[in-house]
């Protein structure tokens, strides 16, 4: 005979409890059928319900409010209806202001800025352009040994010559 239920372990027991509560009839039929076959053979699921009964207990008291006191009503009745802050804006008096370090670069300001940057790529661009069209900027033959000074201090092996 099957009892169309998968008997359950400690822990599966434990967190049907946390989800459903302590009163098995509102858990699904099937699981409700587990935990009821479940908790006749076990201490450990028998003290997890004593527990979550006692927990459901101390949920279902009805807490009682308490009416404000008079002082209190009192007090939050003279509460402004907006803050002083945002009815007169404060603003410092001009001696408290701290001194500023000024710069005196002139910059663009706003959407100036960037066209700076683009007009520098744009001439950047362009002197290379001139320089490697005109002949100006030559490159090393393959055949002539990598001299470092010519190409960083650009200069001439002659004038090198010269000095020593």
């Amino acid at each position: 005979m099957t009892t169309g239920y998968t008997p359950l372990t400690t822990p599966q027991f434990q967190d049907l409890l946390d989800i459903h509560g302590s009163n098995l009839e509102h858990w699904p039929e099937l699981d409700r059928k587990a935990a009821e076959a479940f908790l006749q053979n076990s201490a450990p699921g028998q003290e997890a319900m004593r527990r979550a009964e006692a927990l459901d207990r101390l949920l279902a008291v009805e807490m009682t409010v308490q009416p404000a006191s008079r002082m209190l009503r009192d007090r939050v009745r003279a509460l402004p209806l907006q803050h002083p802050m945002n009815v007169v804006p404060f603003r410092a008096p001009a001696k408290w202001a701290a001194p500023r370090a000024r710069l005196h670069v002139p910059l663009l300001i706003g959407e100036q800025l960037w066209a700076t940057g683009a007009a520098a790529a744009v001439a950047a661009g362009l002197l290379g352009l001139v320089l490697g069209i005109g002949g100006l900027a030559q490159r090393p033959s393959p055949d002539d040994p990598l001299n470092i000074s010519e190409l960083v201090f650009a200069v001439p092996d002659t004038v090198q010559q010269d000095m020593q």
